[in-house]
């Protein structure tokens, strides 16, 4: 038997252990809640330490985190108040106001990513980028590797494959909360702040089926760009459903982006709204269709030539516009409204610019050598009609030319019918209605086929009063006149076929004056007229002191010899010589008619009408030379500035009257009275038959400043018949 004793103290033994190893446990457990609440009170200071550390190293700034908290519970870390100063204390520095992520701690137990929230609150970040550098708040990003540096050598490892039993993480994201995020971004081309509000939802990669829901703000400047809709992006096959809306977003911000010479955009405001859907083949082109509507207002653009308009109007509306990418562009309609254009020639005869294409530039715009059949077929293009209304204005000055020529259309009005690549060979119709400068109009109807292979034109204008002297510079150039003086009216029929050009006009002329200011050039001009130029249009004159005349131009635009002033020139000098003579030949018929000759020495003479014809040896007219005088009469008193010469004649046949001798056939000297009597009366038979036809002249009111005389004239010739002899010269 046990004694009582030993059994109490072997009974006690186990539980002095027990209270042991109770004591044990829990000071264990409190060391590690100590340990544990240790760690999640230095975690986030570890984490805001080492963060700013960092941060200050890559941005050489002082970095300053106000507060950073890690619940490793819930799962969320957050930051406060998170300032990076930049390097120049002018620019303002980057800093983040608030961001938390939250992760769902129990997913990763299960091998998934499962964030439920991302926020990013009142940020502002400053971007900086140089040629050869980005810095994003203050940080070095870096840039495509030295195509310099020495390549790598030995053994490559292989890339890690995965097994058939590995399964991807799946990634989960709830929620993406962007809120007042401004962007700073300065280059040397442009610079621009950008505010992003954002929010994303429902990013699964497990579930490739469910729509990611975008609402996206972006604000530039006074602008903003809009997208709602939703987003597959793990599908097989990504597509996208949205709706894009654009307001006010002033292209002139990025315009330095595609800088060039010939001009500069000072606002260009964008605003669009559509419907985007499309799906992008791994392995394949993208399928787009995008349906909306389009406004351009208040564009500004100056060209850089002279600093002066290019391009201003109030707006451009493109409406309806549908496309189907890759295989058809349409637009419904486009509206100019307030335009405001101007075109610049400069000396050399460039338009808008001095500039010319490098080789530079030559070869990149013929770089591009990938075969057409790997290109594939483009999109056709339609466009259903393009009009200009408002207070339009269109300007052109060409400097090529002095004096410099400007001549402007306003108010300016223009309507383009459809034009559809998929039928090139279809008519667009075309009008256009202006006023020219102060005074002149125009009208212009008739159709074209631009896309067509053969050129087909048919085009009616109507001008009215254009002032003739903003033509100078051109007639000086190519005919070597100046118009000093006059309005132009014209009806136009212009038509081109293929190569064929032929163009009917039919000019009036009104209080036109002319000066010579090239003689080599305007010598050329009478050439063609046979007569000077002056000439010509005193005859063309009515009483209105109006010219009008037909002037046909007509040639082969495929002949390199074809230059249209040329044969404008050409014309100008053929349709005023035809317009001359059948003016005179109607005028004075049946009783007179124009003789445009040259003489032996190839001089230009005057031109000349019949000549007046007498009795042999008198100087009375005759009831048939009086109505012929009539004729004449009527032509300068209705045409003042004209004026002629009256040259009287005596010839064989009169001497041979006047001697009582019966002038011979032959050319036999006549027996008579001494040479200088017979030559003494002669001369005053010729005076007298001139003077006659003056008296009868005036006598029918025209003026003596339009009559010349001339020396008497004794000619070795004899007379139509033996009674019959041509006794006065009549020549303008």
């Amino acid at each position: 038997m046990t004694p009582p004793e030993t059994a109490t103290t072997d009974s006690a033994a186990p539980i002095k252990i027990t209270k042991k190893k109770k004591s044990l446990l829990a000071r264990l457990l409190v060391t590690l809640l100590c340990a544990l609440i240790l760690l999640m009170v230095a975690t986030p200071i570890a984490i805001k330490i080492g963060l700013q550390k960092w941060l200050s190293e890559q941005t050489q700034s002082n970095v300053t985190i106000a507060e950073l908290s890690l619940n490793i519970f819930s799962g969320k870390l957050f930051l406060r108040q998170l300032h990076i100063p930049h390097q120049n204390k002018a620019v303002q520095p980057s800093s983040l106001e608030y961001a938390s992520i939250t992760v769902d701690m129990k997913a990763l137990f299960q091998q998934r990513i499962v964030v439920n929230e991302i926020t990013l609150s009142h940020a502002g970040i400053t971007i900086d980028q140089t040629p050869d550098q980005l810095h994003i708040a203050g940080i070095l990003i870096p840039q495509n590797a030295d195509s310099t540096a020495e390549p790598v050598t030995g053994p490559v490892a292989e890339p890690a494959t995965a097994t058939s039993d590995s399964k991807p993480v799946d990634i989960t994201v709830h929620l993406i909360t962007l809120d007042a995020i401004s962007l700073n971004y300065r280059s040397d081309e442009m610079s621009s702040d950008i505010v992003i509000n954002s929010k994303i939802k429902n990013i699964n990669t497990a579930a490739p089926d469910e729509a990611m829901l975008i609402a996206l703000n972006l604000g530039i400047g006074k602008g903003e760009i809009r997208y709602q809709g939703e987003l597959h992006p793990f599908l097989a096959t990504p597509r996208i459903d949205g709706e894009l809306t654009i307001n006010n977003l002033d292209l002139a911000t990025f315009a330095s982006l595609a800088p060039q010479d010939d001009f500069i955009i000072n606002q260009f405001a964008f605003n669009h709204q559509s419907n985007i859907k499309g799906t992008f083949p791994i392995d394949g082109a993208p399928q787009v269709n995008l349906t909306g509507d389009t406004t351009l207002n208040n564009i500004d653009i100056v060209a850089t030539l002279n600093n002066e308009t290019y391009l201003k109007t109030a707006s451009i509306a493109i409406n309806k516009i549908d496309v189907q990418y890759p295989t058809a562009i349409s637009i419904g309609e486009v509206i100019i409204s307030d335009l405001d254009t101007a075109l610049l020639k400069d000396k050399d005869g460039n338009l808008l610019t001095k500039a010319k294409p490098t080789s530079d530039v030559t070869a990149a715009a013929t770089s591009d050598t990938t075969p057409p059949s790997e290109q594939g077929p483009a999109p056709t293009f339609s466009i259903g009609s393009l009009s200009i209304e408002g207070d339009s204005a269109l300007a052109f000055s060409d400097a090529s030319v002095a004096p410099q020529f400007n001549i402007k259309l306003q108010p300016l009005s223009l309507t383009l019918g459809s034009i559809n690549t998929a039928n090139p060979n279809a008519e667009t119709a075309l009008s256009l209605a202006a006023n020219i400068n102060e005074t002149g109009t125009t009208k212009l109807t008739g159709h074209l086929s631009p896309l067509a292979d053969e050129l087909t034109l048919t085009l009616n204008n109507t001008l009215t009063k254009l002032e003739l002297p903003v033509l100078s510079p051109y007639t000086e150039q190519a005919i070597g006149y100046q118009l000093r003086r006059g309005r132009l009216s014209a009806e136009t029929a212009l038509e081109i076929k293929g190569d064929k050009l032929q163009v009917s006009n039919k000019l009036t002329l009104a209080k036109l004056s002319i000066k010579e200011s090239d003689p080599e050039k305007a010598q050329g001009l009478i050439e063609q007229l046979e007569m000077p130029l002056d000439s010509a249009l005193d005859l063309l004159r009515d009483g209105d002191d109006n010219i009008v005349f037909d002037l046909p131009v007509n040639g082969s635009l495929s002949d390199p010899q074809f230059k249209l002033g040329g044969v404008v020139k050409l014309a100008i000098g053929k349709g005023m010589k035809m317009a001359a003579m059948k003016y005179l030949t109607n005028a004075l018929q049946p009783l007179g008619t124009l003789l445009l000759a040259k003489d032996i020495v190839g001089v230009i003479t005057k031109p000349r009408f019949k000549p007046l014809s007498f009795e042999a040896g008198k100087s009375e007219l005759d009831k048939e030379t009086y109505a012929y005088l009539d004729k004449i009469g009527d032509l300068l008193t209705s045409r003042p500035q004209l004026s002629i010469a009256l040259c009287g004649i005596a010839n064989n046949d009169d001497q041979f009257t006047l001697s009582a001798t019966p002038a011979p056939k032959q050319k036999e000297a006549p027996e008579a009275a001494p040479a200088q009597s017979i030559n003494e009366q002669l001369y005053a038979l010729a005076t007298a038959r001139a003077d006659n036809a003056r008296s009868h002249l005036n006598q029918q009111g025209v003026d003596n400043h339009q009559l010349f005389e001339c020396n008497p004239e004794i000619s070795p010739e004899n007379g139509d018949s033996d009674s019959i002899v041509e006794g006065v010269d009549i020549s303008l």
